[in-house]
């Protein structure tokens, strides 16, 4: 009996003590990042001070094309996609996908009018922005036409920007930091309802989940030859969690099936990619070509070993299409673009779904 009490107090510690050490990792990370945004602003300092800016947009760190659950306008139709889990009519089908959010500028300070991003090198720019993002995608294939899952996100974002020389080219230094950002996923009613109906093991899962974000950028300007511009950016990051898991569940809503929770404390690693190509045969568009790559967790809501690990997936999002330029400064631009995604399903409850495909025709809007 000592022997087994022993054992079950050396269990306790032990978990205890991966607990803490779980928990001081979960804060040293964003911890870090907030200690590297304070140096910057040290270094910004020597730069001439221009002023406070409020609820004024500033191109720092704008999201690029092919980043997925960005804060900004898309409606992707016609698209063709993977069956989802619970659907009635299996195969492929046709979906819409629309996108809807802005990254909302709040306060911030620079060396420059940085209205237009073009921080030459040795200026700075300095900000909080509110990104607020909805999510949603359609299924044209079921009877009742039903809206699968819908996606809400919000966040509190810091972002830095430093004109730089890179490479004896004009280019930019970035840095953005996700102070705190919420998603909340639900499925559509008429889904759940015609699921429950034909589905017995249906289950609704509640994902919820907070979260932190660290990314660095390079963007850079690689010069001009016959009359031709060549930009690049490039990106590289990752999200973690500040709670408990991705989801939680109700036995009421799981037909009376536990579910075996999320251990990740890292949502992803992620490498992006956008390159634009301007030339004067294209008057009005320019093309582009943008890459967002990132290993994923793959829920596993069936692990034999709750305390297992789930996996990562590498998730890619290929966006190519023409970029406008009418009116270069102006807002209300539409670009237009071919998209393919692969990977981790990335709508809701869904994301146990490998392998998941769609892919189709785009428009983005710049407001």
């Amino acid at each position: 009996m000592n022997i087994l009490n022993n054992k079950v107090t050396t269990t306790v510690k032990n978990y205890s003590l991966i607990t803490k050490i779980t928990k001081f990792n979960n804060l040293r990370i964003p911890g870090i990042g907030m200690v590297l945004f304070f140096i910057l602003i040290l270094i910004a300092r020597d730069a001439p001070a221009q002023g406070v800016w409020f609820l004024e947009n500033r191109a720092y760190f704008d999201p690029l094309k092919a980043e997925p659950r960005s804060a900004n306008i898309k409606l992707f139709f016609p698209a063709r996609s993977n069956a989802f889990q619970y659907m009635i009519k299996q195969g492929d089908r046709m979906v819409w996908e629309i996108q809807l959010g802005k990254e909302i500028p709040i306060i911030g300070w620079e060396s420059d009018d940085g209205k237009t991003g073009n921080l030459n090198t040795g200026e700075w720019g300095l900000g909080l922005w509110l990104p607020v993002s909805f999510h949603m995608i359609e299924d044209f294939k079921d009877d009742s036409k039903p809206i699968i899952n819908t996606d809400y996100r919000f966040m509190f974002t810091l972002k830095f920007q430093r004109g730089i020389n890179f490479y004896d080219n004009d280019g930019h230094f970035g840095m953005k930091c996700t102070i705190f950002g919420h998603e909340s996923t639900h499925l559509g009613d008429e889904f759940s309802l015609a699921a429950q109906t034909e589905f017995p093991q249906f289950r609704r899962i509640n994902v919820s989940w907070e979260f932190w974000e660290l990314a660095l950028s390079i963007e850079n300007h690689l010069g001009s030859v016959n009359k031709t511009q060549h930009f690049l950016k490039l990106r590289s990051g990752l999200t973690g969690i500040w709670s408990a898991g991705f989801y939680s569940f109700d036995l009421r809503e799981t037909n009376q099936q536990n579910v075996t929770l999320s251990k990740r404390r890292i949502e992803s690693f992620f490498l992006g990619m956008e390159y634009l190509y301007e030339n004067e045969i294209f008057d009005q568009y320019y093309p582009f070509c943008s890459i967002d790559l990132r290993p994923r967790v793959q829920y596993n809501y069936d692990k034999t070993d709750p305390e297992e690990n789930e996996d990562y997936k590498l998730s890619i999002n290929i966006i190519a299409g023409l970029k406008s330029v009418i009116g270069h400064n102006l807002k209300g631009k539409v670009d237009l673009y071919l998209r393919y995604y692969h990977g981790i399903n990335p709508h809701g409850q869904f994301r146990n779904q490998n392998n998941y495909t769609l892919y189709g025709f785009g428009l983005s809007l710049d407001i």
